[in-house]
């Protein structure tokens, strides 16, 4: 009986340390993405560079799961989602015109750091790769 106590115990303890690791890792990310705004320094839609069309804006990600998109027009409004396990970044902009509208989808992460995310989805068949940068 002993020996299942402290096995249960155990159990707990390391549970308890995985989520505790797990949220420390989704603040951290929250922090270094809602502290300033990104621009799109490279977006490509299999072997085409659609880059310039995001030039006019910039990205505010906010810690209740919205995004704006910024630029001299309408903000753009939309949500943003993070899954630390799956390096995974889904955002939806539910009323954007392109090339807003483009971000919709489920980004897997592929390289990062603190100021900069590179990013790809494929959709209908087209692999697009997008860079993000902090400002």
């Amino acid at each position: 009986m002993k020996r299942f106590i402290i096995m249960a115990i155990v159990t707990l303890t390391v549970v308890s340390c995985k989520k505790t690791v797990e949220k420390i890792q989704e603040n951290y990310m929250l922090n270094l993405m809602t502290k300033g705004q990104w621009v799109v320094t490279k977006f490509e839609e299999g072997s085409t560079d659609v880059t310039t069309d995001f030039a006019a804006y910039s990205f505010q990600f906010y810690e209740n799961g919205t995004v704006s998109g910024l630029s001299a027009g309408p903000e753009n409004k939309g949500t943003w989602v993070a899954d630390i396990a799956n390096r995974s970044i889904t955002a939806n902009f539910p009323n954007a015109d392109v090339p807003i509208q483009k971000l919709n989808a489920n980004w897997k992460i592929i390289d990062s750091s603190t100021d900069e995310v590179k990013a790809t989805t494929t959709i209908n068949n087209i692999l697009k790769t997008l860079w993000l940068r902090k400002k």
